[in-house]
Protein backbone atom coordinates (compact mmCIF):
# COMPACT_ATOMS: atom_id res chain seq x y z
CA UNK A 1 0.00 0.00 0.00
CA UNK A 2 1.33 3.41 -0.94
CA UNK A 3 1.59 5.77 2.02
CA UNK A 4 0.70 9.44 2.02
CA UNK A 5 3.27 12.19 2.27
CA UNK A 6 4.34 13.14 5.82
CA UNK A 7 3.09 16.71 5.32
CA UNK A 8 -0.48 15.36 5.68
CA UNK A 9 0.24 13.73 9.07
CA UNK A 10 -1.43 16.38 11.24
CA UNK A 11 -4.54 16.54 9.06
CA UNK A 12 -4.94 12.74 8.92
CA UNK A 13 -4.20 12.33 12.63
CA UNK A 14 -6.73 15.01 13.60
CA UNK A 15 -9.33 13.53 11.26
CA UNK A 16 -9.07 10.06 12.78
CA UNK A 17 -8.98 11.51 16.29
CA UNK A 18 -12.05 13.68 15.76
CA UNK A 19 -14.09 10.86 14.19
CA UNK A 20 -13.26 8.36 16.93
CA UNK A 21 -13.50 10.74 19.88
CA UNK A 22 -16.75 12.37 18.76
CA UNK A 23 -18.28 8.94 18.16
CA UNK A 24 -17.29 7.59 21.58
CA UNK A 25 -18.27 10.76 23.43
CA UNK A 26 -21.60 11.10 21.60
CA UNK A 27 -22.46 7.51 22.45
CA UNK A 28 -21.47 7.87 26.12
CA UNK A 29 -23.41 11.10 26.59
CA UNK A 30 -26.47 9.80 24.72
CA UNK A 31 -26.46 6.58 26.74
CA UNK A 32 -26.01 8.51 29.99
CA UNK A 33 -28.86 10.86 29.19
CA UNK A 34 -31.38 8.35 27.80
CA UNK A 35 -30.22 4.82 28.67
CA UNK A 36 -31.10 1.92 26.41
CA UNK A 37 -34.51 3.07 25.20
CA UNK A 38 -36.23 2.78 21.86
CA UNK A 39 -34.61 5.12 19.38
CA UNK A 40 -31.38 5.59 21.34
CA UNK A 41 -29.33 4.68 18.27
CA UNK A 42 -31.05 7.38 16.21
CA UNK A 43 -30.46 9.89 19.02
CA UNK A 44 -26.79 8.84 19.11
CA UNK A 45 -26.42 9.31 15.35
CA UNK A 46 -28.05 12.72 15.60
CA UNK A 47 -25.69 13.75 18.40
CA UNK A 48 -22.70 12.42 16.49
CA UNK A 49 -23.75 14.24 13.32
CA UNK A 50 -23.92 17.46 15.33
CA UNK A 51 -20.63 17.00 17.21
CA UNK A 52 -18.39 15.72 14.41
CA UNK A 53 -17.88 19.03 12.57
CA UNK A 54 -16.99 20.78 15.82
CA UNK A 55 -14.62 17.99 16.84
CA UNK A 56 -12.98 18.06 13.42
CA UNK A 57 -12.30 21.81 13.50
CA UNK A 58 -11.07 21.75 17.11
CA UNK A 59 -8.81 18.75 16.45
CA UNK A 60 -7.18 20.53 13.50
CA UNK A 61 -6.06 23.30 15.85
CA UNK A 62 -5.36 21.25 18.96
CA UNK A 63 -3.40 18.34 17.40
CA UNK A 64 -0.23 20.34 16.65
CA UNK A 65 -0.25 21.87 20.14
CA UNK A 66 -0.71 18.48 21.80
CA UNK A 67 2.04 17.01 19.64
CA UNK A 68 4.48 19.76 20.73
CA UNK A 69 3.55 19.36 24.39
CA UNK A 70 4.05 15.61 24.13
CA UNK A 71 7.45 16.05 22.51
CA UNK A 72 8.49 18.21 25.48
CA UNK A 73 7.64 15.39 27.88
CA UNK A 74 8.91 12.39 25.88
CA UNK A 75 12.47 11.55 24.90
CA UNK A 76 13.11 11.42 21.17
Amino acid sequence: MKKLNRKYFTFIFATFMSVLMSCIMSFCITFYQFGFVDGVFVKFLSAWQFSLPFAFVVAQFVAPVVRKLTMILVEA
